[in-house]
């Protein structure tokens, strides 16, 4: 189950290789409320749901 779900959940390391942009910008981003508040799956893991984070990044571009 954990495993299924970790496909659709990215985590702030995650975020180098599939957005292209650090952890720090992730933090900086939630800290400034461009990214939501991510959610905890457990005592030491947060992440976001993947479509989340992708309409967000559309989002983005498209204001470029």
């Amino acid at each position: 189950m954990m495993k299924e779900m970790a496909k659709h959940f990215i985590r702030p390391s995650d975020f180098q290789n599939i957005y292209g942009i650090s952890r720090g910008t992730v933090f900086n981003w939630m800290k400034n409320g461009t990214l939501p508040a991510p959610k905890r799956l457990s005592a030491r893991v947060i992440g976001w749901d993947r479509a989340t984070l992708d309409a967000i990044f559309s989002t983005l571009t498209n204001c470029k």
